[in-house]
């Protein structure tokens, strides 16, 4: 769930063209692979990520783990996350929405500010027979990841693990 989000996408004037590329201005070094979703174009929309409790603060970001505030109008792209895990998480919602059908290479004039409601959201893989192979666990944590889930609960019962 995303909350308090404005979609102002009505006109196309409100829209940031990306096929051209982003500029990517992350402030403490910490998401290059977090934005491959992109093409880098030093002259494209500017997209700055950073987090901090201060920043958080001034950008009106809920005093959550994983809370963040995105941005985007005529001066760019703008993440803030109340911490490391609330840019991440913006970073997830820019991705949704760059990636949506919809989109076709257009990023609306959007502000949004979202924090989970629960401190662990994941999945539990309890089974009972044949557990998932390691390649399949991989591949589903990046998913986890791009769904905004932090928890992953390994549950054999007691055959599976002798």
């Amino acid at each position: 769930e995303i909350r308090n989000c404005d979609w102002s996408s009505d006109v196309c004037s409100s829209d940031l063209d990306l096929q051209n590329g982003v500029k990517v201005i992350d402030k403490k070094g910490k998401f290059a692979d977090d934005v491959k979703f992109l093409t880098a174009n030093a002259k494209g929309v500017r997209l700055t990520i950073d987090f901090g409790e201060k920043l958080a603060a001034k950008a009106g970001v809920k005093p959550v783990s994983g809370a963040y505030s995105l941005k985007a109008d005529a001066k760019g792209i703008q993440i803030v996350g109340y911490d490391e895990r609330g840019a991440f998480y913006g970073l997830q919602t820019l991705r949704q929405i760059v990636n949506s059908e919809m989109a076709k290479g257009q990023m609306p004039y959007t502000t949004c500010n979202d924090y989970p409601d629960l401190p662990n959201r994941g999945v539990v893989e309890g089974f009972y027979g044949e557990p998932w192979s390691h390649q399949v666990r991989l591949s589903l944590i990046d998913y986890y990841g791009k769904n905004k889930m932090n928890t992953y609960l390994y549950g054999p019962d007691r055959k599976s693990v002798v």
